[in-house]
């Protein structure tokens, strides 16, 4: 990604979250930029991404993050699974301060990267866990929202969660044309669907809450 569209990240991301109808205060704003300028600068010997121009990188990044950021609740504590570097889960730290967020990565590449760019985006909020799904249990066991992006298979990502999380707390699956999974131990709450704002590519979120049923 050459420097020019590196520059161009603050206006991608202002132009991305006025297409998304999202307010994204000043002070997020500068986080975000803050983490994809530095993921920029590692990507070039560590190849963190596939995205060319700045305009991918944002949406990519930053998209599902924003809508995420509509459907947690206030003072959740979240968990995101296989967060890659950073999507969804430190983007939604970045323009939601209320939230607890553990950012679990199994590539120990990633969470390099990870380390220095939560430390640049100034998130306090922010817990990164270096491991696969087993060592992410403890904190999905505590957490009241927890979500994982193309990690895995819908059923199995419901499935996986439903497993460890406790009755009362939400699972979010994120979906492209996947059908909504089901799970016995899951009752749906809803789903939001959305468009991707550069592109248009359809989206959505369906909400779970774990019962007290086996």
């Amino acid at each position: 990604m050459s420097l020019k569209s590196v520059e161009s990240l603050a206006g991608e991301v202002a132009r991305y979250a006025a297409l998304a109808a999202f307010d994204v205060e000043p002070g997020a704003r500068g986080s975000l930029v803050a983490w994809l300028s530095e993921l920029v600068a590692w990507n070039a010997r560590l190849d963190l991404t596939a995205a060319k121009t700045a305009t991918e990188l944002v949406e990519l990044m930053i998209g599902d993050a924003l809508e995420l950021a509509r459907v947690v609740p206030r003072d959740a504590t979240v968990v995101d699974v296989g967060t890659g570097a950073g999507a969804p889960g430190l983007g939604l730290a970045c323009v939601r301060p209320d939230l607890v967020i553990t950012l679990v990565e199994p590539l120990q590449k990633r969470c390099s990267f990870l380390r220095q760019a939560i430390g640049k985006t100034k998130c306090a909020k922010v817990t990164l866990l270096h491991g696969r799904l087993d060592v992410a249990t403890d904190a999905m066991a505590r957490a009241t929202f927890v979500f994982s992006r193309a990690t895995f298979a819908p059923n199995e990502w419901l499935a996986e969660a439903a497993a460890v999380v406790v009755p009362g707390a939400q699972v979010a699956v994120l979906l492209a044309k996947e059908p909504v999974p089901s799970d016995s131990r899951m009752r749906l709450l809803g789903t939001h669907a959305y468009g991707l704002a550069f592109s248009g590519r359809d989206r959505s979120i369906a909400t779970f809450e774990r019962t007290t049923e086996a």
